[in-house]
């Protein structure tokens, strides 16, 4: 070869890589500018081509890949599989293929791939040429689509409501499941199963729709059992295929009208039952205005009682309890209302429409709202007049039944002084002769004794009514005053004591009234106490706060007097004591109780101003508590009376036992007179070491039926069974009710009532023994 030629051969290949080269740097302008990723890649994986899309798709520069294989953008794991890929390629040819593969930084990407082999001058495979597109965020909306599309399939299919869609006539076009499952196939139309009855409602309520109306309708259709179902439906316009569709959507309402309609029922029925009440009930707003009465109430107040009486809220009935307009926060029980207390009762004395002078009980309870707030009240209104007469009737029955009490105690006493007196003088007459001027003397000491022991047995049946008269008193006097009686009342087997403040204030009260609280608790703590017990009583100070008095709108802070009264007796539980001052709840038989005594605790304390809590647990005994206001005035306290003696009992050989000396010796001395051999006890323990040590045969046992420690009746019971076939004879200065209350039941019980004289002694141990 010339130079010549060399040099045009030299000139035509470098001529051949310009035009080369401009059409490398050409094509890679081209694929630049190309929004799908393009790349080339030799036989052994690294990157010959690599355009900005394919940048711009991995994050990474050509300089960062060119020269090097996949292990540039992909983890190791997707490196290889992409390079195992792209060997598939060169063997198999073209293919297309969707890549799920971890970029370097480790984020999943989805490449829509399409690559091919390349050949050489040669014909054989130089590597891969591939256009990649990411496709990831399509993917993502693509199954956000099909979720959202099969999320709407499923609420379609699986809602119990009615959904459908209609053209302009009324034909369906769409009905979900449910429809075909109400109906048992798909109507052809909206109204094709509607009641005949219904079918001018529905024909008019179409016409507001397509009219652009959203009213809802209720209708009936027949359901594929033949039943009819209630309906409710909501309609709106929705293009459908770019033209105006009706879209429905019905709920099943049948079992609510159902309920609608029983509650229609319930309250036809209740309004019955409200005219039918005897006692009146209105209900009112937070205002006093009238929303409902029934016709009780008109006669309850002596008027007419309508909604919205201006007459009935406000010209008398409630607010007028003062005689002077008042609002809800003086109204007790509105204003108790309002802070949410579950009921509150106040008595009203007020003059009724009618003109006539009535006692209203009012029982007043909340009406709240959807909120909770209370809006109203529920107000009970019952004519208590005749009720209050009864129950002040029940009250003085009551007052009579504690002087009962009271006489047994002073009958007690009594009839063991007569006992002494009386039988004393008789043994008198008997050792004296006819004719002894001292014979005349113990004559008129014994009828005195006689005319005495009527006047006991009258006092066990007399009682009087009390004039209330309030005034300002010491409550340490009242109860010493009355420590003797009281111990008379509950008997010796209760345990009394007294812890008296010397500090005390006075309060004003009526002194009867005081005293008939103490004996009302006493005789409830002794019923309490059936084997016997502690008593005490106790007077002290307190200052009572607001929130102490908040609960209690008749109850004021300030400084109060205490008076509590405590016993040791059987208690009571949750359930007694909601109902302990109710008149006439009681716990007892008939024949113990009334039921008044607590209520009329309750009332006299309320009375005056005071306030009575309880304290109580089943097995743990039960304390009162009263407060009553202390006033600005110092009185000396009372002094406690004399104590009074208690009573006993005593003939072949015959074991008397008496706490009483006076009587026990009379007894003694009587019996002895008689012939009788007389071992003597002063109470049971020591009666029962005597039967325990004593060799002979004891025929009788004489005992009182109340002593100290252990009681007649207990004596009796352990003496008969270490000394079977003893006889008893019992001695009582109480009345039968004391002696019943000791368990002397038995018809056939042996009882000699005291005052005794020898002679009747003598022939009461004389028929008992024979």
């Amino acid at each position: 070869m010339t130079e010549s030629d060399r040099a045009e051969t030299e000139f035509n290949r470098k001529r051949a890589e310009e035009e080369l080269r401009r059409t490398w740097e050409l094509l890679r302008a081209v694929a630049d500018e190309v929004s799908d990723a393009i790349f080339v890649k030799d036989r052994g994986g690294k990157y010959l081509v690599f355009n900005k899309a394919a940048s711009r798709l991995t994050g990474k520069s050509a300089a960062e890949v060119l020269g090097r294989d996949d292990t540039a953008i992909f983890d190791l794991h997707s490196a290889q599989d992409v390079m195992q890929r792209d060997r598939r390629v060169m063997e198999a040819g073209v293919a297309e293929t969707q890549e799920e593969d971890l970029t370097a930084d480790g984020v999943a990407r989805t490449y829509l791939a399409t690559k091919a082999p390349y050949y050489d001058e040669r014909g054989n495979v130089g590597g891969v040429i591939g256009i990649s597109r990411d496709i990831t965020d399509w993917k993502r909306a693509e199954a956000v689509l099909r979720d959202r599309e099969e999320l709407y399939r499923l609420l379609t299919e699986k809602a119990n409501d009615f959904i459908r869609l209609h053209d302009l006539t009324g034909r369906s076009i769409y009905c979900s499941p449910s429809v075909e499952r109400l109906y048992g196939r798909v109507p052809t139309t909206l109204f094709e199963f509607q009641h005949p009855d219904d079918a001018e409602t529905c024909r008019r309520w179409w016409e507001h729709v397509l009219a652009g109306s959203e009213e809802l309708l209720y209708w009936r259709v027949r359901s594929k059992d033949g039943t009819w179902q209630w309906l409710k439906t909501q309609a709106s316009i929705v293009p459908y295929h770019g033209t105006p569709h009706v879209m429905t959507v019905c709920h099943d309402v049948t079992l609510r009208k159902a309920a609608q309609d029983a509650l229609g029922r319930s309250e036809r029925l209740l309004r019955q039952v409200l005219n039918a009440l005897p006692v009146g009930v209105v209900v009112v707003d937070l205002s006093g205005n009238i929303i409902l009465g029934n016709p009780a109430s008109q006669r309850v107040w002596g008027g007419m009682i309508t909604a919205g009486s201006e007459r009935y809220a406000k010209s008398k009935g409630w607010w007028h309890a003062t005689g002077r307009p008042i609002g809800p926060e003086e109204w007790p029980s509105m204003a108790a209302v309002t802070t949410g207390q579950a009921s509150v009762k106040q008595l009203i004395d007020i003059e009724a429409f009618d003109g006539v002078r009535k006692v209203i009980e009012n029982w007043s309870v909340p009406i709240r709202a959807d909120d909770d707030s209370i809006t109203g009240a529920v107000v009970i209104n019952e004519d208590v007049t005749d009720v209050l007469r009864l129950e002040d009737q029940f009250r003085q029955a009551q007052k009579m039944e504690a002087v009962g009490h009271l006489a047994g105690g002073l009958a007690h006493d009594f009839n063991n002084l007569l006992t002494i007196i009386n039988g004393f003088s008789e043994l008198i007459q008997s050792q004296l002769p006819p004719d002894n001027p001292a014979r005349a003397l113990a004559l008129e000491i014994s009828q005195a004794g006689e005319r005495a022991a009527s006047l006991t047995r009258q006092l066990l049946a007399f009682s009087r009514k009390q004039v209330i008269e309030p005034k300002v008193l010491n409550l340490n006097g009242i109860v010493t005053d009355t420590m003797k009686m009281l111990q008379r009342l509950i008997g010796e087997d209760v345990e009394l004591n007294t812890v008296l403040d010397p500090e005390l204030g006075c309060v004003r009260a009526d002194p009867g009234q005081i005293v008939q609280v103490l004996v009302n608790l006493a005789v409830n703590a002794r019923d309490a106490m059936p084997q016997g017990g502690k008593l005490t009583i106790e007077t002290g100070s307190a200052e009572l706060d607001e929130a102490y008095t908040q609960p209690y709108p008749e109850l004021r802070p300030g400084r109060y007097v205490t008076l509590a009264v405590s016993d040791t007796g059987v208690g009571m539980d949750e359930a007694t004591k909601a109902h302990l001052f109710e008149p006439f709840f009681t716990t007892k038989s008939p024949e113990k109780g009334t039921g008044l005594g607590l209520a009329t605790v309750y009332g006299i304390v309320k009375q005056g101003a005071g306030h009575v809590v309880v304290f109580s647990e089943p097995g743990k005994g039960t304390a009162f508590k009263i407060y009553l206001p202390l006033v600005e005035e110092v009185i000396p306290s009372g002094k406690s009376r004399a104590d009074l003696q208690t009573p006993p009992h005593g003939n072949e050989t015959i074991l008397l036992a008496e706490d009483e000396p006076a009587v026990r010796a009379l007894a003694r001395q009587v019996l002895q007179i008689y012939g009788y051999t007389i071992l003597e006890a002063a109470q049971g323990e020591m009666a029962l070491q005597i039967a325990e040590t004593y060799k002979g045969t004891i025929h009788l046992l004489v005992t009182d039926v109340v002593m100290p420690v252990m009681s007649g009746r207990q004596l009796a019971e352990r003496l008969v069974a270490i000394r079977p076939g003893i006889k008893v004879l019992y001695l009582s200065g109480y009345t039968d009710d004391a002696v019943i209350r000791h368990g002397l039941l038995q018809a056939e019980t042996a009882l000699l009532q005291k005052p005794f004289t020898p002679s009747s002694l003598a022939s009461k141990v004389r028929e008992v023994l024979d």
